[in-house]
């Protein structure tokens, strides 16, 4: 999310992000940033310009947090639990079903929705006590 939150700003800013400022916006390594970066491309959450910049490519208003956490593979996966008559395997695919579900729902906010106060809200700052 702090990567999509990264572009929402540049968006909102009416420019596209470097990986650089990605970086230095997440705190986050090269390395995971990059592969942050690769899965929201194949995705197509996030589209690469021709001078090496990243863009949104979709929607803020219209992408739901729960189209982001399938995409990713976040949480469970969309086969069926394979229902072999087994008392055990009905009750795990019914839970599984209720899971989907809950996520769905409570996931069903847009990305805007989220990220919407980025506009009149600076990055936070994290305070250090020692």
């Amino acid at each position: 999310m702090q990567v999509l939150a990264a572009l929402y700003r540049a968006s909102r800013d009416g420019v596209s992000a470097t990986r650089t400022g990605i970086l230095r916006t997440t705190g986050g390594g090269g390395e995971a940033v990059d592969a942050i970066l690769e899965q929201l491309h194949d995705a197509r959450f996030v589209e690469r310009t021709s001078s090496g910049r990243w863009v949104l490519a979709r929607s803020p208003e219209t992408t739901a947090l729960y189209d982001v956490y399938r995409a990713l593979g976040l949480g469970f996966g969309e086969a069926v639990p394979i229902d072999e008559g087994d008392s055990w395997s009905r009750k795990l695919a019914a839970r599984i079903t209720d899971i989907r579900r809950f996520n769905r729902d409570a996931l069903s906010a847009t990305l805007a929705d989220i990220l919407a106060d980025e506009i009149d809200e600076p990055p936070a700052k994290l305070e250090i006590r020692a």
